[in-house]
């Protein structure tokens, strides 16, 4: 590499940004990069003929950059869902005026770095940005992860029995229906993330879903939600869980389904494009609509264990294309293209 390359870290002054998407990305290019990217939330202090990448470019917050400042701009987009479904995500006068201006910004970017062919199909329709500035570069796993040990968490115990839902809450998370299929089979589910420990305080518009959620599944003890999880517990309810269920409308990537598959849990997912692309054929589909489906793909893998066994060893050797000496060679790659 010829020049020095910043990355921009939020999480450096903002605690809460460790446990959202923006902290785990930025964890994953810590592990991978200890000695070749610079870490910093100071911009100022950042020699202007440096690299500099904005690992969570974010519409509606006020632009990192509004010119050309750095000697090449990176922006990673992760993906662009509240612009494809503006009617779930709205964002009032002032998000949309900050929208247009972090809009504006993008054109400042040397490039945009997203997560799947998905993504990028999206990030050229709705920004009409030029396909040949766009690299797509697959995450990882972190190997510091993999090889942490297990460790049950003190709300289950060895014999329980339980899907498993790790993520956000938005709208397109698709939890009603999720909510739905699950109670019409009366199976246990944990869903793991620290926007699920309260029920109440829920007045953000993009929280509409998980209000309609929390009222299907309120006074329901099928339903555990223990928050926020340590990896070295998340790691245990992955490995013992019978399946791991995304059954969205629609992501830029799908985690979780990536965190199960290393653990040889197989995963129900939703039929759409991002993952067919992330998974192949190595998980269960169904549609997101059918909440009848989407139960009886759910209860298949409770009730046939040579599925269940058969679907976990798949999905392990297709997570395994998804390696994090195969990100840093891509994302390098990109970034010095």
């Amino acid at each position: 590499m010829d020049k020095k390359i910043y990355v921009y870290d939020p999480t450096i002054a903002d605690e809460m940004s460790r446990v959202r998407g923006v902290g785990r990305y930025l964890k994953l290019l810590r592990s991978s990069f200890k000695n070749e990217l610079v870490f910093t939330n100071k911009i100022d202090e950042i020699p202007k003929e440096s690299y500099l990448i904005n690992p969570f470019f974010n519409f509606f917050t006020s632009p990192l950059l509004s010119k050309k400042v750095f000697a090449k701009q990176i922006a990673v987009i992760h993906d662009v869902i509240p612009l494809k479904y503006r009617s779930h995500f709205p964002v009032g006068i002032k998000g949309y005026f900050k929208y247009l201006k972090n809009k504006k910004a993008l054109a400042n970017y040397d490039l945009v770095i997203t997560d799947s062919e998905t993504s990028k199909d999206d990030v050229i329709k709705y920004l009409k940005i030029d396909e040949q500035t766009i690299k797509v570069v697959y995450p990882s796993l972190t190997n510091n992860f993999l090889k942490k040990n297990p460790r049950k968490p003190n709300f289950v115990d060895e014999k329980s029995i339980y899907l498993l839902y790790v993520g956000d809450a938005t709208w397109n998370k698709n939890l009603v229906n999720l909510a739905k299929a699950i109670k019409s089979t009366g199976l246990t589910a944990v869903f793991v993330g620290k926007v699920f420990q309260s029920f109440e305080r829920l007045k953000h518009p993009w929280q509409k879903e998980l209000r309609s959620f929390f009222e299907i599944v309120k006074g329901d003890k099928n339903f555990i939600f223990p928050g926020f999880v340590s990896d070295n517990e998340l790691l245990w309810l992955y490995k013992n869980a019978v399946c791991n269920v995304l059954v969205s409308f629609d992501e830029g990537f799908g985690f979780s389904y990536l965190e199960s598959s290393s653990q040889k849990t197989p995963s129900v997912l939703s039929d759409i494009p991002v993952f067919r692309e992330i998974a192949q054929d190595n998980a269960v589909f169904t549609i997101c609509e059918d909440i009848t489906d989407i139960a009886k793909k759910i209860d298949n893998f409770f009730k046939d264990r040579a599925l269940r066994d058969t679907m976990g060893e798949e999905s392990y050797e297709r997570s395994r294309f998804f390696s994090q000496s195969a990100f840093k060679k891509n994302f390098l790659s990109a970034v010095n293209s």
